[in-house]
């Protein structure tokens, strides 16, 4: 604080890069009055209005999406039938996890090794309970963090866990895992995680594409050519959930093209249920 100033910091989103995280200072005086809560407030309506967003781009309210740089592998017993389960522990620069991610099925094995182009089995497994602390043991850091990952296209998404109740709180994770990204393409929806009492257990059920509709046709009717890449208006493309492609195809040939995002399919999704 210099010259009884005040200053304040809001973080907003530049749409570049797939959504550059901007903390920009809002000076104020220290005493603050009507004036300047409205000068503030209309500061901030002139970043938004200028093309900054409350969210990244392609992103769910309370969704967040960080490059990954580093990842670890540990396992979870489960007590109840006697096998073990994977568990990718995920860094995002900094020398805590930002969150993990339970392979419980095989498609979530398999996907992971596709986005990380390599073997689950050729990342050492770390035979803690809890995830590696980075930089408080460099030679442990050496043999069980995979750190080639600094440049890599592959960006974790993930919310803030409801369940979570503070910092005491030693059962429940701060964040859970959404889904991989490379490049701003979405690589997964997540499946259901048993194995784990941060997520929900039930799923909606996934709803084939309608018998009538030739997708190919839908799609290159809309312009987008035979066996199409599904992509929102806004650049993002549609995940591998079957679900979310059903939708996507359902409103492409009702509406000729599709939706301007994944909000807007989910909404009209929605809608159709009704």
């Amino acid at each position: 604080m210099e010259n009884n100033n005040l200053v304040g910091y809001v973080e907003l989103f530049h749409p570049a890069c797939g959504g550059i995280s901007c903390k920009l200072p809002l000076p104020l005086n220290t005493t603050l009055t009507p004036d300047q809560a409205k000068a503030m407030f209309e500061s901030v309506n002139r970043l938004l209005s200028a093309g900054f967003m409350a969210n990244q781009p392609g992103l769910e309210e309370g969704e967040r999406k960080e490059r990954v740089t580093h990842i670890a592998r540990r396992q979870k017993f489960n007590l109840d039938d006697q096998t073990t389960t994977p568990i990718i522990d995920i860094y995002c620069g900094g020398n805590f996890k930002v969150t993990y991610v339970y392979l419980n099925k095989p498609e979530d094995v398999a996907l992971f090794e596709t986005t990380f182009n390599r073997k689950l089995d050729s990342i050492p497994l770390w035979e803690g309970d809890s995830a590696i602390e980075r930089g408080k043991n460099p030679g442990r850091d050496e043999k069980y963090i995979l750190s080639s990952l600094l440049n890599s296209n592959i960006w974790v998404v993930y919310k803030n866990n409801p369940k979570w109740e503070g910092d005491e709180d030693n059962k429940h994770t701060k964040r859970v895992f959404v889904r991989w990204e490379v490049q701003g393409a979405t690589i997964q929806e997540p499946t259901t995680q048993a194995k784990s009492e941060d997520l929900p257990k039930d799923q909606p059920k996934q709803t084939p594409p309608p018998a009538h509709m030739d997708v190919n046709k839908s799609m290159a009717a809309a312009g987008f050519g035979q066996n199409p890449v599904r992509k929102y208006l806004d650049g993002v493309v549609c995940s591998s959930n079957p679900a979310e492609q059903s939708n996507f195809d359902n409103y492409v040939s009702i509406h000729g093209k599709p939706a301007k995002s994944r909000a807007e399919l989910r909404e009209f999704a929605a809608a159709q249920k009704a």
